[in-house]
């Protein structure tokens, strides 16, 4: 048989085996499927047990293990308990060693590719492990950014509080939603010019910032490619020349998912973190230099401190200049594509929790986004505050008061919104809590437009002085 009769051959067995591997394979292309059968695949396991494991609400496990037991991949032992078939265990060993056959070969290309550039990169294949003398812990917050960032400054002695490096860099200004969606990029999926913005607002603390852009998405495919892992390697290479070089922390976006996180040292190819995980009583492992999850490219931050660090005297241009960004961000700076900001963000947001169908996962993104926003409006009200006690007398001050009443009546319905929608990774949507939710949602409008009005008045009268 030549090679077109076997293609052709092959062929027609593919087009017989149609009604039996189409079926197959839609039975295990969730992600929750694809999980039980792994969960399954040695040992019978209880329903609870499944529902744990997952965090996956009952009507929806018993729908997913439906659909495995019609494709005969999984059978039921006994009342309550699930285990695979041999069909099923057949079916994962085909895709595993599918996958082994492909990482194989990714894994050959980029060492061929590496060797390519053995000598540019020798220096980091020499190098094995470094740590800061002075490690910076990740600060509580559910906005990353300011956590990252405060943990650095607090290890140098800042004494900056949460509410105030979240209004003086205008973070906390931000109201930040995905269109059609109930998703937690939200609060970082903010145009360039904000994120070089409020990096700009940290330097006038006295801080020189030394900054590592590759602005495509990493890894940019589900596989990572031969590409990627020189671009992994170049990054960890700053790192290491950064870490050597100023002995302070780094703090790093996608580390380890896409989130920003401290990066106090490396070890055997690792960083040594301090992220969000530790808040939620996850362990900081470290993260293999290969694993970070950076959406919109590799970004690096590295903090050196100036004399001039944390000084007074210069509080008065900090708290103008971040009025006036405040105010950019909210009425002039166009939202990145697929997202809302600004007030419009909250009859967004609401048309979303109150129209959409929603799946379990969803409820991850909405109640995060409602506890990154509790946040931020309440820490602004603060800073607000503050900066009218130290203008008392001038006239500014009394804008800035009513300016941060408002934000505080913005803050005490989305702490009523956080309530019904407290933070998990996974939840449901009850019809009369989406309506509740979307209710609070509408009503807050009104209160920003007259914040930023206030504002408004505040920096007009500065600018009178």
């Amino acid at each position: 048989m030549d090679s077109c009769d076997a293609l052709g051959e092959m062929q027609k067995r593919l087009f017989d085996g149609e009604e039996f591997i189409i079926p197959l394979s839609k039975a295990i292309s969730h992600p929750f499927r694809y999980k039980i059968m792994i969960f399954l695949y040695s040992k019978a396991r209880s329903f609870q047990y499944l529902e744990q494991k997952l965090i996956i609400g009952r009507t929806a496990l018993s729908n997913h293990l439906k659909h495995l037991l019609d494709a005969k991949l999984i059978r039921k032992p006994e009342r309550g308990h699930y285990i695979s078939t041999e069909n099923g265990k057949l079916f994962l060993k085909i895709f595993l060693d599918y996958y082994n056959k492909i990482k194989v070969k990714e894994l050959n290309k980029a060492r061929e590719i590496q060797q390519l550039y053995k000598p540019k990169y020798q220096k980091a294949g020499e190098f094995s492990s470094f740590h800061v003398s002075n490690p910076a812990i990740y600060h509580q917050s559910w906005l990353s950014f300011l956590g990252a960032f405060l943990g650095v400054l607090k290890s140098h002695n800042g004494k900056w509080e949460l509410y105030e490096l979240g209004g003086m860099t205008g973070y906390f200004f931000i109201t930040n939603v995905a269109n059609n969606l109930l998703c937690p990029s939200g609060p970082t999926a903010l145009s360039k010019y904000i994120w070089k913005s409020m990096i700009k607002q940290v330097e006038l603390l006295g801080i020189h910032i030394q900054h590592y852009l590759d602005l495509v998405s990493y890894p940019s495919n589900e596989q990572l490619s031969p590409k990627d892992h020189l671009r992994a390697l170049k990054f960890k290479n700053w790192v290491i020349d950064q870490l050597k070089t100023t002995k302070n922390p780094i703090i790093a976006w996608g580390i380890p998912i896409p989130e920003f996180g401290i990066i106090n040292g490396i070890q055997n190819n690792q960083y040594i973190c301090s992220t969000f995980r530790h808040l939620i009583n996850m362990e900081d492992d470290p993260v293999f230099f290969e694993h970070l999850q950076a959406p919109g490219g590799l970004w690096g931050y590295s903090l050196e401190i100036q004399e001039h660090f944390g000084q007074e005297k210069y509080k008065e241009k900090w708290d103008l200049n971040s009025l006036k960004l405040g105010l950019k961000f909210n009425t002039e700076t166009p939202a990145t594509e697929g997202y809302t900001n600004g007030i419009q963000a909250y009859s967004e947001w609401a048309q979303n929790l109150e129209s959409l169908s929603h799946t379990e996962s969803d409820y991850h993104g909405n109640s995060y986004v409602g506890a990154c926003l509790c946040e931020q409006k309440a820490g602004l009200s603060k800073y607000l505050q503050s900066m009218s006690e130290r203008y008392s007398g001038k006239p500014q001050a009394e804008y800035l008061h009513l300016a941060a009443n408002e934000y505080q009546q913005v803050a005490d319905i989305l702490q009523k919104f956080t309530q019904i929608f407290p933070f998990s990774l996974r939840g449901s949507f009850s019809s009369s809590d989406r309506k509740k939710g979307s209710g609070l949602l509408r009503s807050i409008p009104p209160f920003e437009e007259e914040a930023l009005k206030y504002l408004q008045s505040a920096i007009k009268f500065w600018n009178l002085e």
